[in-house]
């Protein structure tokens, strides 16, 4: 069979677009209207090139070059249509599905159309008086009631599920109340991303939560680090700072009972008091026998003369008169008589051997 050959330029285009491009995606193309496409191509153009084929030659091109680009032929889950919508880019996907999610339009649900998301109706009032109009949104499910000339939706309804099919009554109480659930644009399915595939779950990334969640992690990782006592940067200064307080907590528990005076330890009031308490309690009857005791009157004693010691008497005597005369002696006058030296006598020899 001969092939055209517009299709083997096609599969060669193809491979060549594959092998260039770090990322590609999957985009479902389902109720995209022609001018929407254009609008999108025209403002994707710098960053992400839009290439529409057949799904059995994206499938060929695939087969291939799986061996060049590993893990690229898991893309074949996600061709669901006849002629797919392809996304080339040097992008990451995080980045490529952000920028699609950010160019989508509003627009109004028709029947039949799956509900992007759950599509909750709002307890409120509305701008419709009472009339047909409340069987309508009865019909839907809604609990009306009529309140200053205005029929009011009394409580939220989730009217749609994610996924499911939206009817010809749904359809038309959105309409009536100006509620536009549907998102015309790119509908990222899944992306090749340097050996990766990310789906469609996995892109969707709700910016704002994601930093909630972060932000929550990051509160709960540093209150368990300070609950475990683990030392970070974050924390030091408010460990130090509790281990100070707690240090201060025990010395003053310590301290309840002692007081430090001048170096002694004193016993403060509480701890008077506490001894006050723990003083034995003494029985009725040794306190009556007590006080018989006391009311007893104290005879008088005979007084007890020390016996007289005459030795001690006598010497103490004499030492005063002893006293006395070395007083009166050392009162007269000393007379003491000059020394006259005396001449030698001579004496001759013939004496001295006589005797």
């Amino acid at each position: 069979m001969k092939v055209q050959q517009w299709k083997k330029q096609e599969v060669e285009t193809l491979k060549k677009l594959i092998l260039e491009y770090p990322v590609i995606g999957v985009v479902d193309s389902t109720n995209l209207p022609s001018m929407q496409l254009q609008k999108m191509r025209f403002k994707l153009k710098p960053d992400v090139l839009i290439r529409m084929t057949k799904s059995r030659l994206l499938k060929l091109a695939l087969e291939q070059i799986k061996d060049k680009k590993p893990g690229i032929e898991k893309l074949e889950n996600y061709i669901k249509y006849n002629i797919p919508i392809l996304l080339f880019s040097k992008k990451d996907s995080f980045r490529l599905s952000k920028f699609l999610i950010k160019n989508k339009s509003a627009a109004p649900a028709k029947p039949g159309q799956k509900a992007p998301n759950d599509i909750l109706i709002p307890a409120g009032p509305t701008e419709f008086t009472p009339g047909p109009v409340i069987g309508e949104l009865g019909q839907a499910g809604l609990k009306t009631g009529v309140e200053g000339g205005k029929i009011v939706i009394k409580e939220d309804k989730l009217i749609t599920r994610e996924g499911d099919i939206i009817n010809d009554k749904v359809a038309a109480v959105l309409a009536k109340l100006g509620i536009q659930p549907m998102r015309i644009g790119f509908n990222l399915l899944t992306t090749y991303d340097n050996g990766l595939v990310y789906e469609k779950k996995l892109l969707n990334i709700d910016e704002e939560q994601t930093i909630k969640d972060i932000t929550l992690a990051a509160v709960q990782a540093f209150n368990l680090a300070f609950k475990i006592e683990y030392p970070t940067k974050e924390n030091i200064k408010l460990l130090l700072k509790k281990a100070e307080l707690e240090s201060i907590a025990v010395e003053s528990k310590l301290n309840l009972k002692e007081v430090k005076t001048e170096g002694k330890v004193e016993p403060t009031k509480e701890e008077k008091v506490e001894e006050v308490k723990e003083q034995p309690v003494v029985p009725k009857e040794v306190k009556e026998e007590l006080v018989k005791e006391a009311e007893k009157p104290v005879e008088a004693k005979p007084e007890i003369k020390e016996p007289e010691n005459n030795i001690e008497r006598d010497s103490q005597v004499a030492l005063d008169v002893l006293k006395r005369l070395q007083d009166e002696k050392l009162k007269k006058p000393m007379h003491i008589k000059p020394f006259v030296e005396k001449p030698a006598k001579k004496v001759k020899i013939d004496d001295v051997f006589k005797k």
